[in-house]
């Protein structure tokens, strides 16, 4: 495959993929695409050699292999191993928060991120949602991917931290937290009910949700002759099913 192409789908994998359900459903595609069958972990399985199968495992783990022809004593098997998540920043139940007018949402840390490389960026959020269904037991599951220039967490003017570049240390909890709105007491920014209009469900239908924050920044080729690679989320290309 041209290298710069590879480079190119790559970068479009990584956008698409937003979290680690997207970046599922996304390999689920381009394996369906390229003749895998996928597996369900509730029924027994019937492999047959040469054939290509995959498996998901809660929305969120994929497991893809193929079946060789010949003996496994002969040919060995051979694992790549890979993950779909990536750090950043989880939403928390209930996390509308408002201080003097201003709407920020309350959010935590998730693995290891580059904290100062989340600063003034246009961010959304994307995930899973928990509904009511017909039955207790049998919720209904959807996957969002808001696509609005939401939120953003916004760096101190250098007129009040003069000190900035010479190297700070972020408080997570306090630093960085999204803003979300201007509101007053009537017009509070409310998570659920933008959920409930985005699903249109009722609000009081939602039942949980797993949903983090993500940069809506582009990735792109740079370089004189293109051969560098910038995007977001560049921990995860080995999940990318090229």
């Amino acid at each position: 495959m041209n290298k710069q192409k590879l480079a190119k789908d790559l970068i479009k994998f990584i956008d698409d993929s937003p979290s680690n359900y997207f970046a599922c459903i996304n390999a689920k595609e381009i394996l369906n695409k390229n003749g895998f069958t996928e597996l369900s972990e509730a029924e027994e399985w019937k492999l047959k050699k040469g054939q290509k199968y995959y498996v998901t495992i809660n929305d969120s783990g994929i497991i893809a292999f193929t079946i060789g022809t010949e003996k496994l004593y002969k040919s060995g098997y051979r694992i790549a191993a890979s993950h779909t998540d990536s750090p950043g920043f989880l939403i928390k139940p209930n996390p509308e928060m408002n201080k003097k007018d201003y709407d920020i949402l309350n959010t935590e840390v998730y693995g290891g991120p580059i904290l100062s490389t989340w600063f003034d960026r246009p961010l959304s959020f994307s995930g899973r949602v928990f509904v009511e269904g017909d039955s207790a037991f049998k919720p209904k599951k959807y996957f969002i991917n808001y696509d609005k220039d939401l939120f953003i967490i916004p760096s101190l003017c250098i007129h009040q931290n003069r000190g900035v570049n010479d190297g700070m240390a972020i408080n997570a909890q306090k630093d960085t937290l999204p803003l979300v709105s201007i509101s007053r007491d009537k017009n509070k920014f409310s998570l659920t009910a933008l959920l409930a209009k985005e699903l249109k469900v009722k609000e009081s239908e939602i039942l949980s949700y797993d949903l983090s924050l993500h940069s809506r920044e582009k990735g792109c080729l740079l370089g004189a002759n293109d051969e560098f690679v910038s995007v977001g989320r560049l921990d995860k290309p080995c999940c990318f099913p090229c």
